[in-house]
């Protein structure tokens, strides 16, 4: 994108996958405007359900991978819809009348199994992936939700291949973990404004309130896998694994390993 054109810039990470946080630090930016509903997140829009599918209207809130095929189905969208709404609501933010240029920003999570609709009626759009450990995930979707663990960790595994469908299919995309996020965040940074030179001004390391494991607090970038691993047993580590072991591409695509029951 050149210097002064507008662009639409999609997070495409799971939910219980950091992006929560990540999507406040990148709101410091002064040129990206979020929406203005729960999370940041455009399917929570009051009547937006009427225009495309949605976690709540479908019934699988936090495990949407089980209705994929809904998702991804270009039939079950209004598209001008959809972009009046946002539209309208991305003007309402003050921060659209100083962008110069206005990164339009949207982070709901099913966004990852719809990633190529928006890319062909978002012209220009950006995508940002992000995956995190599958034990985490899984862990922290039982706790919040309420899932059997078996669920959480297909919810996962469903999730992380479409991202890597959309890694190596989308035309405009950068791609990291959580982790590296967390670890090296001066380097994502890097590759970020490299990707849109307009965030040049993020501040990657701001302290921001954010739901976590310990609830809701003023944080910054923590990765918190270690103790939501632990949290889980033996016989849950086993589960998982039993799930994973046919899926051992998805962990060495993004680096990760089985991890062996104590």
């Amino acid at each position: 994108m050149t210097d002064n054109e507008n662009c639409f810039l999609f997070l495409l990470c799971t939910n219980h996958g950091g992006s929560s946080l990540f999507a406040k630090l990148l709101c410091t930016c002064s040129n990206v405007i979020h929406l203005d509903s729960p999370l940041h997140e455009g399917h929570l829009i009051n009547g937006i359900g009427e225009y495309l599918p949605t976690p709540m209207t479908h019934n699988c809130v936090a495990i949407w991978t089980e209705k994929a095929g809904i998702f991804e189905d270009g039939a079950q969208y209004k598209w001008e819809h959809i972009k009046n709404i946002w539209m309208e609501n991305w003007r309402k933010n003050q921060k659209y009348r100083t962008a110069h240029p206005a990164i339009m920003f949207e982070k709901s999570p099913p966004n990852l199994l719809r990633a190529k609709l928006l890319e062909e009626n978002f012209p220009g759009s950006h995508f940002i992936i992000m995956v995190r450990n599958p034990y985490a995930i899984a862990e922290g979707i039982r706790r919040r939700d309420n899932y059997p663990l078996d669920r959480c960790i297909r919810h996962w595994i469903r999730a992380t291949r479409k991202q890597v469908e959309n890694i190596e299919t989308l035309e405009n995309r950068i791609w990291f973990t959580y982790e590296q996020l967390c670890e090296y965040p001066q380097i994502i940074k890097k590759r970020l404004i490299d990707f849109i030179p307009q965030l040049r001004d993020l501040d990657i390391t701001s302290n921001v309130t954010v739901h976590s494991i310990k609830g809701n607090i003023n944080s910054g970038l923590i990765n918190y896998n270690a103790q939501q691993i632990a949290r889980l047993s033996a016989d849950d580590i086993q589960l998982i694994n039993s799930h994973l072991e046919s899926n051992l591409d998805l962990l060495a695509y993004f680096g990760y390993q089985l991890l062996r029951p104590a």
